[in-house]
């Protein structure tokens, strides 16, 4: 089962957000953590950039012997393209992987990208990390080059 669901603030806020799943067999688990919203700045209107359902962080087989199965795409909302230079995406445990300069996504494309190894297109980027990035229960965190945050993406595993 996919759930999401959308918070809003116009001033910072904190929210609290709890997962819980029941099996078959009426085992439950859950899962608790803080998600900070930030207030919209003023140019909220204009073109921004936004993860796509779904991240798949959960590569086939080995994660470690299969980078490239571990992706997520960014996608451009508005009428305008972005330049991505130096936008950066990080984990929980704080690591960050900063975009390339020199990429542009036009408006309403999308961009895939991997945390293996490969060379860099319009349309694919490669993290070239050397060890899985993603797990279930991430917050996936993606800012722009001034460092402000500009989505989240909460990795879940149901």
């Amino acid at each position: 089962m996919i759930v999401s669901h959308s918070y809003e603030s116009s001033t910072e806020r904190t929210f609290t957000v709890t997962l819980q799943v029941t099996d078959q067999q009426s085992f439950r688990a859950s899962a608790t953590d803080d998600v900070l919203v930030e207030a919209p700045s003023d140019d909220a209107e204009g073109p921004s950039v936004k993860f796509v359902w779904p991240f798949h962080y959960d590569a086939e087989g080995d994660d470690a012997a299969n980078l490239n199965d571990e992706y997520f795409t960014l996608r451009t909302t508005g009428e305008e393209g972005i330049d991505l230079s130096g936008w950066s995406v990080e984990n929980d445990r704080g690591d960050t992987f900063v975009l390339p300069e020199g990429i542009r996504l036009a408006a309403g494309r999308d961009v895939t990208i991997y945390s293996g190894s490969g060379v860099n297109s319009s349309t694919h980027l490669y993290l070239h990390a050397t060890a899985p990035v993603w797990d279930a229960g991430d917050l996936a965190t993606l800012r722009n080059a001034d460092g402000q945050i500009v989505d989240y993406y909460l990795l879940v595993s149901c």
